[in-house]
């Protein structure tokens, strides 16, 4: 009799020794309406504010309603990867491994995430990413006087009323690509 043993093994991707990464599982919920939340988001981990990520849900008595997740800074240099929808701008949303560079698309200081809004004479209208699942955000950012490339993970709640960052990332050598979901 004889007996062959096979082991198979998955050889897991190397991560790059140049980008920083950290799982960060950062949740910000509003639970009434007429309220907002903001979070702040340090993807470097010195201590300064990077961006900053806002949610509103806000309704009122005429069943008029706006939902948003923005997220922005207005610091100059500090910027989403974005895309044009309904001639606002959205975030773009990357698949893993879309090269996030100075030569990607729009680069824009705020932007939606998410926007849910109805009026009793308009039809309700949708636009964003709420309830699709992780979503890679490119990003770009100053340390110092140096411009970083980077990425976030986010999941924003289909009900529009939470969501979490998940993980930060960035380049640590300045002006140099990354790609989305790279560790």
């Amino acid at each position: 009799m004889v007996v062959l043993a096979v082991s198979c093994t998955t050889e897991k991707e190397a991560d790059n020794p140049n980008i920083n990464h950290r799982t960060v599982n950062l949740e910000m919920k509003v639970s009434s309406y007429n309220a907002e939340s903001e979070m702040s988001i340090d993807i470097n981990d010195d201590g300064m504010l990077d961006f900053e990520i806002e949610l509103d849900l806000y309704k009122d008595d005429e069943d008029d309603f706006d939902y948003e997740l923005w997220l922005d800074y207005e610091e100059f240099g500090n910027e989403f990867l974005t895309q044009e929808i309904n001639s606002e701008e959205y975030i773009k949303s990357l698949n893993k491994n879309d090269l996030i560079s100075g030569g990607s698309s729009i680069w824009y200081r705020y932007c939606n995430f998410f926007e849910i809004e109805k009026t009793p004479s308009n039809p309700e209208e949708k636009y964003g990413f709420a309830g699709k699942g992780d979503i890679l955000v490119g990003v770009r950012f100053l340390i110092g006087t140096q411009l970083h490339y980077g990425w976030m993970k986010i999941n924003a709640a289909a009900d529009y009323k939470s969501i979490v960052v998940k993980e930060v990332a960035y380049e640590i050598r300045p002006n140099v690509e990354v790609k989305a979901g790279e560790k």
